[in-house]
């Protein structure tokens, strides 16, 4: 459907214009990364680089970002979507890292209400016993997060959990429940919305409080000052162009690249195949068509868990619903090639045989075939060696990895974590660190207060309230919902396209609630810089496995025409 935006405005206060784009383009971020010295460079634009940017460019320190390929590009964007909050801590007695889940799920649903949402969770069980031992969990669950709701607003608020008899079940499970069902647990975590536009709004964020970041821009080799280091040379991936920069200290956000980003900050080659100090696991969702949930479901699986901790206790595997679509995971197996040579994964991977099978023994109904998976959502994880590794078998970090290098001329620290949830963590302590070396004294960590850009004070259900009646004469209601979800207050930025492009209410992809505004936007100030880039993390129909080929040409002629 497309709509004619040229005949009449929105009621209400007129929107505030926005320009074409000008000082926001790559181009000119990565000139402004010569001159001077930075005190934080962050090498890798994921989410935990995302938020160490962020977090240093909160407390006064002047910042810089660079990314290899475009930010979220990663196994950030290659997620289940859930922000966890440590049920399966809590089920390892494990209860410090429990109690820090539940506190970074409920930041992120403070500041980042219009992308993170309450997530309801099934668990069905078949007898008694397991029945009244998740009795047991829920009332551990719930007594150990009573603050879970703290400063959230009410339709962030995550109920406490229950169990649920076989009638109520079996009406929420619809075709999952067995036959053999006797109830199930119920429970909530939180989901995103969208990650890449997390990540996405995390760097908007840094930006907005003075920060530099450029993606598409990689680290090529140390730079010096006769022998001592003084910062890396970063080349311009789209342009082959380089400029030096210069920086205090360096902070390596690159996951499982990290080692090798490492040696070439350093002047290395990088490890030897088989000499890396870590293991690595690949982890993968399944894109599966929407499967009419309404919750969550856990269903058993037959591998063991892959935290560590668990022994040969078996994992369950989730299907969530997101976004017209279900994602099943996750699955992992050990990683033996090469970071740099990993493209993905398909249908036709080796892998995914035995991860249906698993599938579909624990899921009652007709089994999911191959010819249904519409795409697979697969990163790259630090892991530990488990011994095991010729049985498929892998054991991921459950803690934060930290190494910090101080030799001749600027320190480095290498990061790396498993969870999406804990990066603003992660984030906060790695910035102390980079504080006490720099020997700055300044103000801690504000971003587990301040809201993300796009955040809004007054609820979420308001702010939709206020732009269905501002936009239903304009735009349908899905387009408005989406564009409110996507973009938080920063609506109004959107249809302000209005002032420089009579087709900005266009929908370029029929099935889509986008709007030709948003790609627009996405190239104008959101760095996009490749017609992926605005498909695949400015407008997620990449992560909906909705791309077609009129697709990518729709997005290169809006990046030709800005």
């Amino acid at each position: 459907m497309t709509t004619d935006a040229t005949s009449s405005q929105p009621p209400g206060p007129r929107p505030t214009p926005a320009p074409p784009r000008t000082s926001g383009s790559r181009a000119r971020a990565l000139d402004a990364l010569q001159g001077g010295a930075f005190d934080v460079l962050v090498v890798g634009g994921g989410i935990l680089g995302a938020c160490v940017a962020r977090d240093a460019a909160l407390r006064g320190l002047s910042t810089a970002l660079i990314e290899r390929d475009d930010f979220g590009s990663g196994t950030s964007s290659n997620s289940l979507k859930v922000i966890h909050g440590g049920l399966r801590h809590l089920q390892h007695l494990d209860l410090g890292e429990f109690r820090r889940s539940v506190a970074e799920r409920r930041r992120w649903l403070r500041i980042a209400p219009h992308l993170v949402e309450p997530l309801p969770v099934l668990v069905p069980f078949t007898t008694r016993s397991e029945g009244l031992q998740l009795r047991a969990g829920l009332a551990a669950n719930d007594l150990l997060s009573a603050d879970r709701n703290r400063g959230l607003p009410i339709d962030r608020r995550l109920p406490g959990g229950r169990l649920l008899d076989r009638t109520e079940a079996a009406d929420r499970l619809g075709p999952l429940a067995a036959p053999d069902l006797r109830g199930a647990a119920l429970y909530h975590d939180a989901l995103m919305y969208s990650a890449e536009r997390l990540v996405l709004e995390v760097l908007l964020s840094a930006r907005d409080e003075g920060a530099i970041t450029v993606n598409h821009a990689e680290c090529v080799g140390p730079l010096r000052d006769h022998r001592r280091q003084t910062g890396i040379l970063v080349r311009d991936r789209l342009t082959a162009s380089e400029v030096p920069v210069c920086a205090r200290c360096v902070v390596n956000a690159c996951g499982p690249w990290g080692e090798e980003v490492e040696a070439r900050i350093l002047g290395g080659s990088g490890p030897e195949p088989g000499s890396r100090s870590g293991s690595l696991s690949l982890a993968w969702n399944l894109v599966l068509p929407d499967m009419g949930l309404t919750a969550a479901v856990a269903l058993p699986g037959r591998s063991p868990t892959p935290t560590g901790s668990g022994g040969d206790r078996p994992r369950r595997l989730f299907l969530v619903p997101w976004r017209d679509r279900t994602l099943v995971g996750t699955g992992h197996a050990p990683f033996s090639g090469e970071p740099a040579g990993f493209t993905g994964m398909d249908a036709d991977d080796p892998l995914i045989p035995s991860f249906l099978g698993e599938l579909n023994d624990g899921l009652p109904g007709d089994p999911v075939t191959p010819g249904e998976i519409l795409g697979i959502h697969a990163g790259l994880l630090p892991a530990l060696s488990s011994g095991r590794e010729d049985e498929g078998h892998v054991r991921l970090r459950r803690t934060p990895g930290v190494r910090v290098m101080e030799g001749e001329g600027i320190p480095l620290i290498t990061l790396s974590t498993v969870k999406f949830t804990a990066s603003r963590r992660v984030a906060e302590d790695a910035v102390d660190r980079v504080a006490k070396l720099l020997g700055r004294s300044g103000p801690g960590s504000r971003t587990a207060d301040i809201p993300l850009p796009g955040a809004p004070a007054e609820g979420m259900a308001e702010l939709i309230r206020t732009a269905h009646e501002e936009l239903s004469a304009l735009l349908p209601s899905d387009v408005i919902d989406h564009l409110v979800r996507s973009h938080g207050t920063r609506w109004r930025e959107i249809v302000a396209w209005s002032e420089f492009d009579p087709r900005w209410a266009e929908r370029p992809f029929p099935d889509a609630p986008i709007l030709r505004a948003q790609l627009l936007h996405g190239a104008a100030h959101e760095y996009a810089a490749t017609p992926e880039d605005l498909l695949y993390r400015r407008t997620e129909l990449g992560a909906r496995r909705r791309v077609t080929s009129g697709c990518l040409d729709e997005a290169r002629a809006v990046l030709d025409d800005s």
